[in-house]
């Protein structure tokens, strides 16, 4: 037979690579599209789920008397077989439990993954759950407040620009609404990756209300929002006065920014000589130390310059 072609079968296996890229590009983007308003679903049906479960356990245990005894009968061989389920059910959650300790132990991205859910986890006083962490936003928010003031009150030069990332722009927020509006026009936001209006105005609209949020952008000096593509974690906040910009992932930030989705692909699955390995996909973290992110903050910095001093 024929001798194997190498540059053939290197062929074919670049192309292997470059689908699996592709296919993990778009299950990003699907999860950064959809992934908020799936696990609402998923919550939502496993919540109608069990009350349906424990009003079936009740309307049994009420009516047990008046059921025929072969009727009694079916329904303790199903409650059993509910039973054994239960138990493998546990068996695989505490299998899963396993798995995920291992994988925050040995995988970076699992280890940030589990950061950012304690991280919400201790947003929250444990007056609102008892088995939060310790909120330590009832610390960060007002001493963030009194770092502002005192920045600020001492000099009325003074220009202040927030660079926050993820819950830090929340934690932002919540401080400025919190200071002197004289002191807010001399004040910029610089957010990354913010989770505000994907998961706290969606889930929690009475701490964090949308409503609100145009006045406060229009009372600082400018505001940038800035989060990737396939980051699903954040979202845009789109209200007047904050400037939403998205970054494409996994592209070159030094050369010029794709203009077509056909371009953007076409850098996030090269790979040549000049780009030996796919770039890395970011997602929600990394922000400061990408360049792109300089141009957006020299842009801020001169909307700070540009505010007129105070009176003394």
């Amino acid at each position: 037979g024929r001798a194997p072609d190498p540059a053939s079968a290197q062929r074919r296996a670049t192309l292997r690579e470059q689908q699996d890229r592709t296919r993990g590009i778009a299950f990003a983007r699907r999860l950064t599209d959809k992934g908020a308003e799936r696990a609402d679903l998923l919550f939502g049906v496993g919540a109608v789920l069990i009350v349906l479960v424990l009003a079936g356990l009740y309307l049994v245990q009420e009516l047990e008397v008046a059921l025929a005894v072969e009727f009694r009968a079916r329904v303790t061989s199903i409650v059993q077989f509910l039973v054994s389920l239960a138990g493998v059910i546990l068996v695989a959650l505490i299998a899963v439990a396993l798995f995920t300790a291992r994988s925050i132990a040995i995988r970076r991205d699992a280890r940030e993954n589990a950061g950012l859910a304690w991280a919400f986890g201790a947003f929250w006083p444990r007056a609102a759950h008892p088995f939060a962490p310790t909120a330590w936003t009832v610390r960060a928010v007002p001493e963030l407040v009194h770092r502002i003031d005192h920045l600020l009150s001492r000099d009325p030069r003074a220009r202040l620009l927030l660079h926050t990332n993820s819950l830090g722009s929340v934690i932002a927020v919540l401080a400025l609404w919190q200071t002197r509006p004289e002191h807010r026009r001399r004040i910029a936001l610089l957010s990354t990756g913010c989770p505000l209006t994907l998961f706290f105005t969606r889930h929690y609209p009475a701490y964090a209300v949308h409503d609100r949020i145009a006045p406060l952008a229009a009372s600082i000096a400018g505001w940038t929002n800035i989060r990737r593509d396939t980051d699903p974690m954040a979202a845009d906040i789109a209200v007047a006065g904050v400037r939403d910009v998205v970054w494409s992932d996994a592209t070159d930030p030094y050369g010029p920014p794709p203009s077509t989705p056909a371009d953007v692909l076409a850098q996030q699955t090269d790979r040549g000589p000049h780009q030996p390995v796919f770039r890395q996909l970011e997602g929600h973290v990394n922000h400061r130390a990408d360049p792109r992110i300089d141009a957006e903050r020299d842009a801020l910095l001169e909307m700070l310059a540009a505010v007129p001093d105070l009176d003394p």
